[in-house]
């Protein structure tokens, strides 16, 4: 996973299988505000999350995802 809140590192958050099996988790502390985010799958392919917002799309044209942190949302 990179973001907004990694500088949008290549190497990014690593995701885990979840116990579950069905779906890749990743804990990410972050501090109250927005943050745009995507999934790097093999290094190559930029995809935003299928289970959250989209935001507009970045410089490069492509989708992101949007998580906003907050007293609201805890």
């Amino acid at each position: 996973m990179v973001g907004d809140f990694n500088d949008w590192h290549a190497a990014g958050i690593p995701l885990r299988r979840a116990p579950s099996g069905d779906r890749w988790v990743a804990t990410v502390v972050l501090r109250p505000g927005r943050y745009n985010y995507a999934f790097l799958v093999d290094g190559t392919r930029w995809l935003p999350d299928p289970a959250a917002p989209w935001t507009a799309a970045d410089d490069f044209g492509r989708p992101n995802s949007v998580v906003t942190v907050g007293a609201s949302s805890l």
